[in-house]
């Protein structure tokens, strides 16, 4: 038995409270005084006024007092939200592989098909229902009405990431309470054997299977994501792609083919143009597609007066890009009362004392470029 609003502890107390309260209402019985009046006229209104209660007579209708209480208790366990459980139950984990594996045909709708059937089948106190995708987030946690999946599902889709699947088993696991715990893989992110190897008595892990299954002798992408370019620059990033099952691979950016760098199922692209544009792999009959992210650079604008050694940090910075006409800038840095960058955002600095609060430039030596080595 589980409870929704309240523990066992409180309904319990509550059901002894609400009886006794009962118990002394049927008690209260009306108490007669005589009194003396000279009319008849207001004899009504005498007898109502002279009516009082006392709990000093006998317990009467055992009746009535059972029917109000068992309306009472009815009302109250209501209000508590109990639910019963099935002996024996376990706590149900259900993890949807969000990853760049899932990416290729229909297999990811067929997935969130099969968890949402699984989860209107669970029991709702004892299931969870975990998104691994780049990071591992909650869509539903116990007591949720299953419901709610839909609207959190919604927008969902895999993403350019490796598959977090694992590393939320091994979270799972580690705090594992008394209660047995049922873990249900809906996806293809890989488990190594090691890790069941290691799991404790009472937890149990298992892949559901589901229409539109992958073949076992397709390729398959574990980790397909971009990062910042190993060289520094801003305008490029790094791609690497980790495909299981794939020989003969090719990439295309823009319509030209771009080459990588392989080791085993590891490929890594250097240096591409992080303009928006749509990434192609092929593997035989497989394909999975990635845009690149677009960085344009910050363009700046800056005020002949300003310190040597912010001018050297946006110098420093490969994000940024000095105009010194300001055509097309972005940003203006200056002093106050230059005129440059006039309707741009504006980074002004201003004299210590003119204002309550203020940026202070210091330099650990006499030569001001010599602060940022």
């Amino acid at each position: 038995m589980s409870w929704q609003s309240i523990g066992p502890a409180g309904a319990a107390l509550g059901a002894v409270a609400i009886a006794a309260l009962l118990y002394l209402l049927q008690r209260l019985r009306v108490r007669h005084h005589e009194r003396t009046v000279v009319t008849t006229l207001f004899w009504h209104q005498a007898v109502e006024q002279t009516r009082a209660r006392v709990l000093v007579q006998r317990f009467r209708h055992p009746l009535a007092y059972l029917l109000l209480l068992a309306l009472a208790l009815a009302t109250w366990f209501a209000a508590a939200g109990p639910r019963a459980t099935e002996a024996g139950a376990r706590d149900q984990v259900l993890l949807l592989d969000g990853s760049a594996g899932m990416a290729g045909g229909e297999r990811f709708d067929a997935a969130v098909a099969a968890l949402r059937d699984a989860a209107l089948a669970a029991p709702r106190d004892a299931t969870t229902v975990l998104w691994c995708g780049a990071e591992v987030r909650a869509l539903l946690l116990p007591g949720e009405d299953p419901l709610l999946l839909d609207a959190r599902l919604e927008g969902r889709a895999p993403e350019a990431a490796p598959a977090s699947v694992e590393r939320a088993v091994r979270n799972l696991v580690q705090g594992q309470r008394e209660r047995d715990l049922a873990l249900r893989v809906f996806g293809d992110a890989p488990v190594r054997e090691g890790l069941l190897e290691r799991l404790p008595a009472g937890v149990d892990l298992a892949r559901v299977g589901f229409d539109g299954e992958a073949k076992d002798d397709g390729a398959a992408a574990l980790a397909l994501g971009v990062t910042a370019a190993r060289s520094g620059a801003w305008d490029p990033v790094d791609l690497l792609a980790e495909l299981r099952g794939a020989e003969d691979v090719t990439a295309e950016l823009g319509g030209l083919a771009v080459t990588a760098r392989r080791d085993g199922d590891v490929l890594r692209f250097d240096d591409l143009p992080a303009e928006g544009g749509r990434l192609t792999l092929r593997a035989g009959a497989d394909a999975w597609e990635l845009v690149l992210p677009e960085r344009r650079h910050v363009r700046v604008v800056t005020g002949g007066t300003l310190p040597g050694p912010l001018v050297a940090c946006l110098r420093a910075d490969p994000a940024v890009r000095l105009v010194p006409n300001g055509e097309d800038a972005d940003v203006c840095f200056r002093r106050r009362g230059e005129a440059v960058g006039e309707g741009l955002p504006t980074f002004e600095l201003v004299p210590a004392a003119e204002q309550a609060q203020a940026f202070l430039f210091t330099s650990p030596s006499d030569d001001p470029e010599r602060a940022l080595v």
